[in-house]
């Protein structure tokens, strides 16, 4: 078995209040879950409104295919529609 790991820190543009940027967050993390069937989890920092963590993890036997996902899945937020930017990524596959 293998599991591929990724965090991913966001910066909003423009972002007016912490309930703005949990409704971003919260609307990121359930689009990757539907489209991808991954778990999610999300860190926010309370002083930084501009500024939250995303924990994506998924289990399985091929490697290739978790390495895939992780390019998919990185692109998809690329592409997407929020007013966001990536600020860092790590991922690891065990």
């Amino acid at each position: 078995m293998r599991v591929l790991y990724l965090e991913m820190d966001f910066k909003i543009y423009q972002c007016e209040s912490l309930k703005v940027k949990r409704n971003i967050s919260n609307s990121l993390a359930e689009k990757l879950r539907n489209k991808f069937n991954v778990s999610v989890a999300q860190k926010h920092f309370p002083n930084q409104k501009n500024k939250f963590m995303l924990g994506i993890c998924s289990v399985s036997i091929n490697l290739q295919q978790l390495d895939k996902l992780r390019q998919r899945i990185v692109n998809y937020i690329d592409n997407s529609e929020h007013e966001i930017e990536v600020d860092a990524i790590h991922h690891e596959i065990l």
